[in-house]
C-alpha cells in the first residue's frame, strides 16, 4: 500500500505493521540470530519506504526540501504523535528536534524497544532517499538510543 493511500493515520500503520512483524522477528532472530533478523528486517522496511518517498513526491509534483517541509514536517508535527520544535527553516535547510515519540512508546508496549530504531527512525533516509536522493539527513541523537531528543538536520543544495 503507498503512504498516500493509507487509510489510517501513520502511527496506526506503524502499529500494525509492528503487530504483524513482531512473531516474524522472534522467529529470524531464532533461526538467523539478532544481527541478520535486523539487517533483514531494515531491508525490506527501507524498501516501503523508499516507495512512501516516491510517491509522495510524485502526489505532490515536486520533491524540493520546501515541499518536504511544507507536506511532511504538518503531518508529523499535526498527527499528535510527537513533539517537535523547529530550530531552523530556510532555503536550504530545516532543522527540528522531536522531543516526544509516540512511535517509540507504542514499540516499548510491544516488546519492541530494541528494534525501535530499524521499525521507525532509520526509515527516515530510505523515506528521503525516495522523495529525493539530493536532499541530505544528518540525525546523531535520538530518543531511541536514550538521547534527549531526535535532532533532525535536513539540508539541500538546491
Amino acid at each position: 500500500m503507498a503512504f498516500q493511500d493509507a487509510p489510517v493515520d501513520h502511527l496506526t500503520r506503524r502499529r500494525i505493521e509492528a503487530q504483524v512483524l513482531k512473531p516474524l522477528i522472534r522467529l529470524l532472530e531464532e533461526r538467523l540470530g539478532r544481527e541478520e533478523a535486523r539487517r533483514i528486517l531494515s531491508q525490506a522496511l527501507n524498501s516501503i519506504s523508499r516507495e512512501d518517498g516516491r510517491a509522495l513526491a510524485e502526489r505532490l509534483g515536486r520533491n524540493d526540501l520546501k515541499a518536504f517541509r511544507d507536506h511532511v514536517l504538518p503531518m508529523w508535527s499535526g498527527s499528535g504523535h510527537m513533539d517537535l520544535e523547529v530550530l531552523e527553516s530556510a532555503p536550504g535547510t530545516l532543522e527540528f528536534d522531536v522531543t516526544r515519540c509516540d512511535y517509540l512508546v507504542l514499540y516499548r508496549e510491544l516488546g519492541l524497544e530494541d528494534y525501535a530504531e530499524v521499525l521507525s527512525c532509520d526509515r527516515d533516509w530510505a523515506f528521503l532517499e525516495g522523495f529525493n536522493p539530493d536532499l541530505r539527513l544528518r540525525r546523531d541523537e535520538t530518543l531511541a538510543r536514550g538521547d534527549g531528543c531526535c535532532a533532525f538536520r535536513y539540508t539541500s543544495d538546491r
